[in-house]
């Protein structure tokens, strides 16, 4: 049936309405590249493209629109294949208003009856979001495969020679070295510029600019223009290498700088930077930052590990790992005569020691670690060990075996032998000052108490004789102090009796026999408040003793001693004297033993320099506290604190 004209008016409008909901662009080309038909999708990239119309592009040659060089060589290219009766699909970059888009063409030819080729169709698609992502897995899979291969440098000359073509015509990439950036690699697509590239590898003066350019992140130059870059050097490089669009991106390791990526689109290029780049480029930045930063792990990791292995070759340790049935996993023990192995057991040694195996059992079977000693027999000998063991847990949480470290502390313990016993010698030493010596000191004080009872005497002989007695009574405070400090020393603390005391008669009582002794100076107390408590009289006693004669001896002639005693929640005890200042160096260490209480060296001193220790030794005993202050305006004062009852 013969249609008529109308209707086939009516039929090529619904047609052409079809076409036109097409989203793919669709033409028809007669075979002298004339547009016979495009519909809607076509027309407008044409329009955007030209600037024509619908019906303007109609008739007219594509060839005669204005396209790039470029586009129409690959159109050319696929409509000779399809006039060849091909049917063909090529993919290449279409240039528009905001930058290059990707589309994929496909050309069929169209034929008549006979067979012979009447027109070319067309049909064109956006493809540029999947070039951008296939774009960027490629890029980022070259750039994960350098992964563990490179040094930080030779990471980022990687980035500037897998970046080219896909993300500019050139890529210049300046690694920061001592603060500066320096040149580090030039690459570029067209091998017939490699002169001009090793000539900008040797020009390094860019460094301020390009700091300034990424202070605050990423620059992106879309349509580049030589004034918009303000140094004279980097302006220079970029019209050298036909700049037309510029992206430079800083590559940063914990906000500090390492390296900067200067991506360039030149020459002929229709390449516009946009967002799309700019993401792409601060990933491939961020991931080449993350290898480099990787890589530093791993060589700090090395280095460590490095010194661990020589830490332990010098020392007598041994660290292992042991399954839940004993066997040694990992056994490291670097020193070939060490002993240890054969006691934890190896692959030589067999099941490990016995002892070593129970601790080991314990850590396993409870699931806490473990710190113990423990001895075996080795070679005829017995040596010790000390080990540290904790569980090793699986991904569960359930323990799958140990982990530790073993030192032989064989001469340790043999040193701790010997120490005991020279401490067991000293303290017998100390039982013949304390017993045998102080028999025959009351023997001769004993009788010089005699001859000075009687009135028979001479008056000189009176005199030795008194003077025999104060130089015995003064041994004997001299051995009881070297107790006290025996004691202090080697048992941890002074021994007290605590019962209710009264200070104030305590107090009394030293200063009186202070006072005998130093007639010609003056020691004045002053006691306020309730100063009763639970202390160690005697002990006590001492403390006031050391502290005033420490004031007498130390203090100014002139002036007297101040002792004050004050009673609130705790007892205070206070004794000040006037005199030279105590030097700050010297107070952190006023209570050692051995030391002197004044101010400077005065000459000969009758002690041994252990008052003050004793007194220190006594204070802590009662759970009480001690210090010292020493200045011009206050004078030296020893302020003693105690609790009226030492805590059970």
């Amino acid at each position: 049936m013969t249609k008529t004209m109308d209707e086939l008016v009516e039929e090529n409008r619904r047609l052409t309405a079809l076409l036109d909901a097409v989203p793919d662009n669709l033409s028809l080309i007669d075979p002298s590249n004339r547009f016979l038909f495009v519909n809607q999708t076509a027309a407008n990239l044409l329009h955007a493209m030209t600037g024509l119309s619908r019906s303007e592009v109609i008739g007219h040659d594509f060839r005669g629109l204005g396209a790039s060089i470029d586009l129409v060589e690959h159109t050319e290219a696929a409509h000779a294949r399809a006039r060849a009766g091909e049917v063909a699909t090529v993919e290449y970059p279409l240039p528009m208003a905001g930058g290059p888009r990707w589309v994929e063409t496909k050309v069929s030819p169209v034929r008549r009856a006979d067979g012979s080729i009447e027109a070319i169709a067309v049909s064109g698609r956006d493809i540029h979001e999947r070039k951008l992502v296939e774009t960027r897995l490629r890029l980022l899979s070259k750039i994960g495969a350098l992964a563990g291969a490179l040094d930080d440098e030779g990471v980022f000359v990687a980035l500037a020679r897998l970046a080219i073509p896909e993300l500019g015509d050139w890529c210049i990439v300046d690694v920061a070295v001592n603060g500066r950036l320096r040149r580090a690699k030039v690459a570029h697509a067209d091998p017939a510029l490699e002169p001009l590239a090793d000539e900008l590898m040797r020009l390094d003066g860019c460094d301020r600019a390009l700091r300034e350019l990424v202070a605050r992140g990423p620059f992106v130059l879309a349509d580049y223009a030589g004034e918009r870059i303000a140094d004279r050097e980097l302006r220079a490089l970029l019209e050298r290498l036909g700049a037309r669009s510029l992206l430079v991106v800083p590559l940063r390791i914990h906000d500090e700088l390492v390296a900067t990526a200067t991506f360039v689109a030149g020459g002929a290029s229709a390449r516009r930077y946009g967002p799309e780049d700019l993401a792409l480029a601060q990933e491939l930045a961020q991931r080449a930052a993350q290898i480099v930063e990787n890589a530093r792990l791993h060589q700090k990791l090395r280095e460590s590990e490095e010194r661990f292995r020589l830490a332990l070759a010098h020392a007598r340790i041994t660290v292992f790992e042991l399954d839940r049935e004993l066997r040694a996993r990992w056994l490291h023990n670097p020193p070939l005569d060490q002993p240890v192995a054969p006691a934890l057991g190896d692959a030589a040694a067999g099941e490990p020691g016995a002892a070593f195996a129970a601790i080991v059992r314990r850590v396993i079977d409870g699931g806490r670690g473990v710190t113990d000693e423990f001895a075996e027999t080795m070679a005829g000998a017995q040596r010790h060990f000390l080990v540290s063991v904790e569980p090793l847990r699986d991904a569960s949480g359930g323990v799958r075996g140990a982990i530790g470290a073993a030192t032989d502390i064989t001469e340790t313990k043999r040193a701790q032998e010997e120490l005991k016993q020279a401490l067991a010698f000293r303290e017998q030493m100390m039982g013949v000052l304390g017993h045998d010596l102080r028999n025959p000191l009351s023997a001769v004080r004993g009788l010089a108490g005699l001859v000075l009872l009687g009135d028979e005497a001479p008056a000189p002989v009176r005199s030795h004789v008194e003077q025999i007695d104060r130089a015995a009574k003064r041994m004997v405070e001299l051995i009881g102090t070297l107790l006290d400090f025996t004691d202090s020393r080697f048992r941890g603390g002074l021994p007290i009796a605590p019962a209710p005391a009264d200070l104030r008669e305590i107090a009394t009582a030293a200063i009186e026999e202070l006072r005998a002794a130093h007639r010609e100076r003056s020691v004045e107390l002053d006691v306020r408040g309730d100063v009763r408590g639970e202390w160690d009289p005697a002990r006590m006693a001492q403390v006031v003793s050391n502290l005033v004669a420490n004031a007498l001896t130390h203090g100014a002639a002139d002036e007297p001693v101040q002792v004050s005693i004050a009673g609130d929640a705790d007892v205070v005890l206070s004794v000040r004297n006037r005199g030279p200042v105590i030097a700050p160096e010297v107070l952190p260490t006023i209570f050692e033993p051995f030391r002197r209480g004044g101010a400077a060296d005065r000459g000969p001193s009758r002690g041994l320099g252990l008052g003050l220790y004793i007194v220190d030794q006594i204070v802590r005993a009662h759970a009480g506290t001690i210090a010292v202050d020493s200045t011009a305006e206050r004078g030296t004062v020893f302020t003693v604190r105690l609790p009226r009852r030492r805590a059970a």
